[in-house]
């Protein structure tokens, strides 16, 4: 069988995947070694990333081109709202954040960079390009 699209393009990010995997914090949260800080930290700026990818998901369903790609994309929108989220709250919870202060949160550069582009994607790119910003966070996570 062929190789799909999808799996040559993997295969050409395999340095960048390996790398990623590697990273000291990815590192950390799989060894259990994390500093608890950098943990909450990355919480905080998780749930901004996510309320903004939520914007982008609904962007993406509202000029999906076929209602199995607005479906698709829909799907990915209430998990993010409702799973991705909640795990956030949860955890937030614990270290004694509030939703409130996940709300309030200042995002960092690298936050903001990275939901900029989505958006900017999203607002002015056609669903292949869309889809092509999106698919890293998809093959990330």
């Amino acid at each position: 069988m062929a190789e799909s699209f999808s799996q040559r393009l993997r295969q050409k990010a395999d340095a960048i995947w390996e790398a990623q995997h590697r990273h000291p914090f990815v590192r950390g949260i799989g060894e259990g070694t994390l500093d608890m800080e950098a943990f909450k930290f990355w919480v905080r700026q998780d749930y901004l990333f996510l309320i903004e990818y939520a914007r982008v998901l609904g962007l993406a369903a509202a000029r999906a081109p076929d209602l199995d790609t607005m479906t698709r994309f829909a799907g990915l929108l209430d998990e993010t709202l409702r799973v991705e989220m909640s795990l956030h709250r949860s955890y937030a919870a614990e270290f004694g954040i509030s939703e409130q202060e996940l709300e309030r949160e200042e995002m960092a550069p690298a936050t903001r960079a990275d939901t900029d582009f989505l958006a900017r994607t999203a607002a002015l790119g056609d669903v292949a390009e869309l889809v092509g910003a999106l698919t890293p966070c998809m093959w990330g996570f």
